[in-house]
Order: C-alpha cells, then sequence, then structure tokens
C-alpha cells in the first residue's frame, strides 16, 4: 500500500513503537508481540484496508499536481495524473487529506560520509536493500533512529 512497511523491507526491520500504539481502534491488533515485525505490520494495513472496503477506492500511480481551493464555491479542485494511462483529470471535493507521507521513493536522504571516496564496497540505502546479497561478506550497519 505504500510508505515505512513497504519501502524498508531489510531484514529485522520491526516497529519501536508497541503495536497497540498504532493499531486502530476498530480493528485492534491480536498478535501477541508488542514490537511487530514489518512485515506483519504490512500485513494488519493491507487486511485492514480489505476487510473496510478501502482497497477499491486506492489509486495507485497517480500523482496530484495541483490543488486549488475555491472559497466561492466552497470546494478543493485537484489536478491529477494518471502514470499508467497518461490521462489528466480534475476531480473537486469538501476535504483534503493530505496523506503522502515523506519519503523519496526514488532516492532516499543519503548523507555524504568523510572518506567515503576511499571505501571500495558498496553502500546502500534501507530504500535499496533488495537486491543486496549479504551472504558470506563482511559488512557494517550504520543506523540512525529519531528520539520519540
Amino acid at each position: 500500500m505504500g510508505g515505512t512497511w513497504d519501502l524498508f523491507t531489510y531484514p529485522g526491520i520491526r516497529s519501536d513503537s508497541d503495536a497497540l500504539t498504532f493499531g486502530y481502534n476498530f480493528r485492534p491488533w491480536l498478535d501477541y508481540r508488542m514490537l511487530a515485525a514489518g512485515g506483519d505490520i504490512k500485513r494488519y494495513i493491507a487486511d485492514t484496508a480489505r476487510e473496510f472496503g478501502i482497497t477499491e477506492h486506492i489509486r495507485y500511480e497517480h500523482e496530484v499536481q495541483q490543488i486549488s481551493w475555491s472559497s466561492m464555491d466552497q470546494l478543493w479542485t485537484a489536478t491529477i495524473k494518471n502514470h499508467t494511462s497518461g490521462e489528466v483529470f480534475v476531480k473537486t471535493a469538501k476535504f483534503i487529506v493530505g496523506a503522502t507521507g515523506y519519503y523519496d521513493y526514488e532516492q532516499g536522504y543519503r548523507p555524504h560520509f568523510a572518506g567515503e571516496e576511499d571505501f571500495r564496497g558498496r553502500i546502500v540505502h534501507p530504500q535499496h536493500w533488495d537486491d543486496l546479497d549479504y551472504n558470506d561478506k563482511k559488512w557494517s550497519l550504520l543506523a540512525a533512529v529519531p528520539l520519540q
């Protein structure tokens, strides 16, 4: 469906908050583990969306190119592009929820590390972990987690 649990799939990814914190009150988290694995959270979100009929309303590969508010009509007008068909269309709505997240799916934030040009190995961002074969290799993991 997108977001953290779709984008980051490296081994061992899990929530750093207890599952009761992010579980929906209308569909509680029932797993016995309080710190849930990323894949389990992804399934929980997808299963909830299916169960409550949300999935059929999600439009993937669409980009909102512009949004404007009309005080006269009391409506938002959005110009949207379907990247699959190339079609551009307009929708109006009384409410807009900006649930866009904060990830750049193409390239995550990648700081420069002093001396990295001397490093002869491969530097991998967690967003681009999928094709990494780390078996029988020496490797290091540098990580930073925001304080919550």
